[in-house]
């Protein structure tokens, strides 16, 4: 995979004091990960530039930095993390969702759809090195017994779903001793930023088994195969969790 250019933090930046309001302790089995939250700053119906260093995006490196100088199992070893640099790996864009539900035509249905990445997951063949998660409360109805898909047959079934939304950031940080200054080691951490979440939803037929799903655009309609193969496409982090929604 390219990886996009590299781009140096100041120290200036680095030394002051931030808010991490974003970035929340999770001690569950790895004392050292931390939990990525959503940013509600950030619009994703705006583009977020690969290569911007976002305020996120410094809160999200800075707090690990934290945490880690002051984690149970270092601080005995008194040791510093500062960060320095952050390099976009994998760009903005839909990371994975969480299927909702199907609504026949004539009735309505509200459910708040949460999704979610462990620490340690394998996202494209990096290693998380925090949890991501997100959540939206959803309310919506089928269609109506007049509405069409584009390929001019009936929808049965109107879907819905979230996706999640965040670019992967790799992180580098130099470890030195607390109180001599010295240098111990350099580490790299991958971890979301700019994350979001976005209420989905789109028309569908049931022929039989297969589902038949059209497009955001309302332009193309698509064979999704089973009902639970549809399902399943939305959790996937591969980068193809909207295949049968964008196309």
């Amino acid at each position: 995979m390219e990886f996009k250019m590299k781009k140096k933090l100041s120290v200036l930046l680095l030394s002051g004091t931030m808010a991490f309001a974003l970035v929340t302790s999770v001690y569950a089995q790895e004392p050292n990960y931390i939990g990525v939250m959503e940013s509600s700053a950030v619009d994703t119906k705006l583009p977020i530039g690969d290569e911007s260093i976002t305020q996120n995006v410094i809160d999200v490196g800075n707090s690990y930095a934290n945490q880690m100088s002051g984690n149970v199992n270092t601080r005995a070893d008194g040791e510093v993390w500062t960060l320095e640099s952050t390099t976009t790996v994998i760009p903005y864009g839909a990371v994975k969702g969480s299927f909702g539900d199907i609504i026949p035509e004539g009735e309505s249905k509200t459910k708040t759809c949460s999704w979610s990445i462990s620490a340690g997951t394998d996202v494209r063949n990096y290693k998380i090195s925090a949890s991501v998660s997100g959540s939206k409360s959803i309310t919506q109805s089928g269609p109506t017994a007049s509405t069409k898909l584009a390929d001019g047959k009936n929808a049965t079934h109107r879907s819905f779903f979230v996706v999640g939304y965040g670019k992967l950031v790799k992180y580098d940080y130099k470890v030195t001793q607390k109180y001599s200054g010295n240098f111990l080691r350099r580490e790299t951490k991958y971890m979301f930023a700019d994350v979001s979440t976005e209420s989905c939803s789109q028309l569908i037929r049931l022929d039989g088994s297969t589902v038949n799903a059209q497009n955001l655009n309302g332009s193309k309609v698509t064979s999704a195969g089973s009902l639970q193969n549809y399902k399943n496409q939305f959790y996937k982090t591969d980068g193809t969790c909207l295949k049968y929604y964008k196309f």
